[in-house]
């Protein structure tokens, strides 16, 4: 799972739009075992992204905010990992948003999504050849 969570990073950072860099620099992933969150945060706030963090994350104590996952059936693992970015424009930037002060619809730009849909057969790959290396 965090194999293919770094590549969807790596491919979600080459395709965010940049205008400071902090959108890109905060885009991290998290798994129940490590983050790259804190390393994130910081550079993200210093390209100016400080005062763009959603209130979920004004906290004293940083780190990933990882829900609870059902365990896989008959086992106490869990497969979890997540690529998520903590500014609070990053959703209008993928999805769009209609600026009201023009008076128009910003189409979006999805950075995210594309970076998902370009890994989509990954995790099935690398599964597969770990599976294969017990066998």
């Amino acid at each position: 799972m965090e194999e293919t969570a770094v590549a969807i990073r790596d491919s979600a950072k080459e395709n965010a739009p940049v205008d400071t860099g902090a959108l890109r620099a905060s885009i991290h992933v998290a798994t129940p075992e490590r983050s790259d969150y804190g390393l994130a945060v910081v550079e993200a706030m210093a390209l100016g992204g400080a005062r763009r963090f959603g209130p979920q994350y004004d906290s004293e104590i940083w780190g990933p905010r990882i829900a609870p996952e059902e365990p896989v059936r008959g086992s106490d693992q869990h497969a979890i990992a997540k690529v998520v970015t903590p500014l609070n424009y990053a959703g209008f930037i993928e999805h769009g948003y209609f600026n009201v002060r023009a008076n128009r619809y910003v189409a979006g730009r999805p950075f995210m999504q594309d970076a998902a849909d370009q890994h989509r057969g990954m995790l099935d790959k690398v599964l597969a050849q770990k599976v294969a290396r017990i066998k």
